[in-house]
C-alpha cells in the first residue's frame, strides 16, 4: 500500500490576500508609532499561517479517521453502497474536505465519487454512491482530498488509501433472484394492457396514412368526413411495474451499514433486474418527503433509471405528507394503461403506507394493484 502523499500546499487568495492586508497594515503602523495598528496588522498577518497549522491537524486527522466501507459482498448486477466516513476525535481542529474517492473504472458509478466532509470536533459525517457490481475483485486507488482550515485561509492536497475497504468482490450471479410466487402470479396476469396496434378490439378512429391496412378503412366515416378514415385496434401488451420504497423514519438505523432503506432497495434493485429482463417498463418512486421521480421505461434503460432513483433516495426520511396525491400525480403524468404498484417498506409503516396506496387503488376502480412487501430479516 502506497504511503500518503502530499501533492500541494498553499495560501488560498483570500488566505493570501490577508496576510498581504496585515502587513500593509503593520507597516503602516511602525511609520505611525501606533503599536496597536502594528500588533493588528501582524495578527492579520499571522492568522493565514495559524489557519495553515490547523490545516495540517485536519489533514492528519482525515487521513487517520475517513473510512471505506462496503456493506456486503454484492451480487452481479446490484447496487452496492460506498459509504466514506470521517469521524472527528480532535479537540481543536474541524475536518472540511473535498474528498474524491477513484473507484474501479470498469464499474458503472451511481452517484457522484466526489463530496464534500464537513466534520466538526467530536462528529461525524459520513456520505455515500454506488457501484454496480460485477465478478471478480475490483481495486480502489488512493482517494485524493483537498483540506481547508474554517476559515478558508490555507489548503491541502493530499493522497492516500483510507482505512476500511479497498476492494470490491463481485460475487457472480448463478441464480437471478427469484421472485415470490405469489408476486410471479400477480406480474403474469396483471401486467398487460391495450397499446395502439392490430389487435382485436377497436380503439380509435384517426385518418387514413400511408402503409394502413386497407382491411381497417371506415366506410362510413371516410362517406361522412369525405376523406379516408381507419379504424385503430387495440393489442395486448406488457403494463408497467412502478417500484415504490419507503427508507423509513430517521430512528430506526439498524446495525451499521445495514439500514432498513439499505435492504429494501436490494430487493427492488433485484425485482428491477428481473422485470426488465422480462421486458417489461420499469419505474420508480421514492416515498420521501421530496419524493423520487422514475418515469417508466422499458429493459435496460429502465432498470438504469431505477437504480440511479434509489442511489438518490436518501437512507431515512418521513414519507410524503400526502401520498396519496404524488401516485395520482405520477400515474397522471407517465402511466396510459393498467400499471403493478409494488411498495416496499419497514415494517412500522408499511401498512400505513399501503392503506393510503389502496385508497388510490379503489379510486382507479381495479387499475392499480398494490403489493406490500415489509422489511423482514430474513430477506438480508
Amino acid at each position: 500500500m502506497k504511503e500518503p502523499r502530499l501533492i500541494a500546499r498553499k495560501l488560498t487568495p483570500l488566505g493570501l490576500g490577508l496576510a498581504l492586508a496585515g502587513l500593509l497594515i503593520a507597516a503602516w503602523g511602525l511609520l505611525e508609532d501606533s503599536w496597536q495598528r502594528t500588533g493588528l496588522g501582524l495578527a492579520l498577518a499571522f492568522t493565514p499561517l495559524a489557519s495553515g497549522l490547523l490545516t495540517h491537524l485536519a489533514a492528519n486527522e482525515l487521513m487517520n479517521s475517513l473510512e471505506r466501507r462496503i456493506p456486503e459482498v454484492p451480487v452481479e448486477g446490484y447496487v452496492a453502497p460506498i459509504i466514506l466516513s470521517v469521524r472527528n476525535n480532535s479537540l481543536l481542529a474541524p475536518i472540511i474536505a473535498e474528498v474524491e474517492d477513484t473507484p474501479p473504472g470498469n464499474l458503472r458509478r451511481i452517484g457522484s465519487a466526489k463530496t464534500r466532509l464537513i466534520a466538526l470536533p467530536g462528529t461525524e459525517a459520513r456520505t455515500t454512491y454506488y457501484l454496480v457490481a460485477r465478478p471478480g475483485k475490483r481495486a480502489f486507488a488512493q482517494v485524493k482530498a483537498k483540506a481547508y482550515d474554517p476559515l478558508g485561509l490555507y489548503e491541502l492536497t493530499i493522497e492516500w488509501h483510507p482505512r476500511g475497504d479497498s476492494y470490491l468482490h463481485g460475487k457472480p450471479a448463478q441464480k437471478k433472484v427469484e421472485l415470490k410466487e405469489s408476486l410471479e402470479r400477480e406480474i403474469s396476469t396483471l401486467v398487460r394492457r391495450y397499446s395502439r396496434g392490430m389487435g382485436l378490439e377497436f380503439y380509435e378512429v384517426r385518418e387514413y396514412r400511408e402503409g394502413d391496412d386497407p382491411r381497417l378503412i371506415d366506410w362510413k366515416a371516410t362517406a361522412r368526413l369525405g376523406k379516408l378514415i381507419v379504424k385503430e385496434m387495440a393489442r395486448e401488451t406488457s403494463s408497467p411495474v412502478i417500484i415504490m420504497v419507503a427508507p423509513g423514519p430517521e430512528g430506526d438505523k439498524g446495525e451499521p451499514y445495514k439500514t432498513p432503506f439499505e435492504r429494501l432497495s436490494r430487493i427492488a434493485a433485484g425485482l428491477a433486474g428481473e422485470l426488465s429482463s422480462k421486458g417489461i417498463t420499469v419505474g420508480y418512486i421514492g416515498l420521501v418527503e421530496e419524493p423520487i421521480i422514475v418515469p417508466p421505461s422499458p429493459g435496460p434503460r429502465g432498470l438504469d433509471a431505477v437504480l440511479s432513483g434509489l442511489a438518490e433516495t436518501p437512507p431515512f426520511g418521513e414519507p410524503p405528507p400526502d401520498l396519496a396525491a404524488v401516485i395520482r400525480k405520477y400515474l397522471r403524468d407517465f402511466v396510459r394503461a393498467r400499471p403493478l404498484l409494488i411498495l416496499l417498506a419497514p415494517p412500522e409503516i408499511a401498512d400505513a403506507i399501503g392503506g393510503e396506496a389502496r385508497a388510490v387503488a379503489g379510486e382507479a376502480n381495479g387499475k392499480l394493484v398494490v403489493m406490500v412487501i415489509k422489511d423482514e430479516k430474513e430477506n438480508n
